[in-house]
């Protein structure tokens, strides 16, 4: 696997996919925005952990308007300088309150948070696209809160939101099951 430390934002982990150099890790990040692309036409979307906006602005190339959002004020930061311009169907935003959206994605950032139950039980959107590592994170990424398995991740999201599609991404050589992606629509 490629070091990501020198692509990697020191506030919340953020990878900044710009400067990363083509390898496994960046076309893994990108090929989760690809399916949720192709998935999510024309709604309004909550890119929930946004990072450095790549993700954002492929979603509005899907004809969406999406709000983006991030803890990290760095990563915010970079995502205005670079992709603030491209014009008003893309908000860049601390966490808030927002009106209902139709759709929200959030790749690898629910095992960040203090309560994942919580965030699925109250993101206010009809379909859901998330992801996490399903491997053990948490004793060395400070960032990480919780571990999962596939079977843990889709309990969590069954919590509230019925699957209509997953997958999982796998180590290159490895064939070992790294990241599960689900696409949930409330029930």
């Amino acid at each position: 696997m490629t070091d990501l430390g020198p692509w990697m934002l020191g506030d919340g982990g953020a990878l900044d996919v710009d400067k990363c150099p083509d390898c496994w890790e960046r076309r893994a990040h990108i090929e989760r925005y690809e399916f949720a692309c192709m998935a999510l036409l024309g709604m309004r979307v909550l890119d929930f952990g946004c990072g450095i906006g790549y993700g954002s602005e492929m979603l509005l190339a899907s004809d969406n308007q999406v709000t983006a959002v991030d803890s990290s004020a760095t990563a915010l930061c970079v995502a205005r300088l670079r992709r603030g311009h491209l014009e008003p169907r893309l908000v860049f935003s601390e966490p808030a309150r927002f009106d209902p959206f139709d759709a929200c994605t959030a790749f690898e950032v629910i095992e960040h948070l203090d309560d994942p139950l919580a965030f699925v039980e109250n993101v206010d959107a009809r379909h859901l696209i998330a992801s996490v590592p399903v491997v053990p994170t948490v004793g060395f990424n400070r960032h990480h809160k919780t571990d999962f398995t596939v079977e843990s991740f889709r309990s969590l999201l069954t919590t509230r939101f019925e699957i209509r599609h997953w997958w999982i991404q796998v180590l290159p050589f490895r064939h070992e099951p790294y990241v599960a992606i689900f696409h949930g629509e409330t029930r």
